[in-house]
């Protein structure tokens, strides 16, 4: 798949020159879809299955209220995670709000650098 290399110059935050290797590109659009904000909803559900195997339901759940990234990051809290997702457990909504936090924590950086 060809990637137009403005596209991941604004997703990125990092350049390439117009005869940048192919593998460079890819490796560029590889990062961007490793943001958080910038995951599909199959993408959050890929991340709740294998992060909370105690939870089976949380994942379709997720899916069933159309939680992508931006969702994940911006709209999930206690109120949510119990009221709309079902999560009735205190300790896995914890649970799941540390590991929500930590995404924020450790991923949540600008797009583009401002120089």
């Amino acid at each position: 798949m060809a990637h137009d290399p403005l596209t991941l110059v604004i997703a990125t935050g990092q350049t390439a020159d117009a005869g940048a290797p192919a593998a460079r590109l890819s490796a560029a659009a590889s990062m961007a879809s490793d943001d958080p904000r910038q995951w599909s909803v199959d993408r959050v559900r890929d991340w709740a299955e294998q992060s909370f195997p105690f939870s089976g339901g949380l994942a379709p759940r997720l899916v069933e209220n159309d939680v992508d990234g931006a969702v994940l990051l911006g709209g999930i809290n206690e109120d949510t995670l119990k009221h709309d997702i079902g999560v009735r457990s205190l300790g896995q909504r914890h649970k799941i709000l540390e590991k929500i936090d930590g995404l924020r924590a450790s991923r949540m950086k600008p797009l583009v650098n401002c120089v």
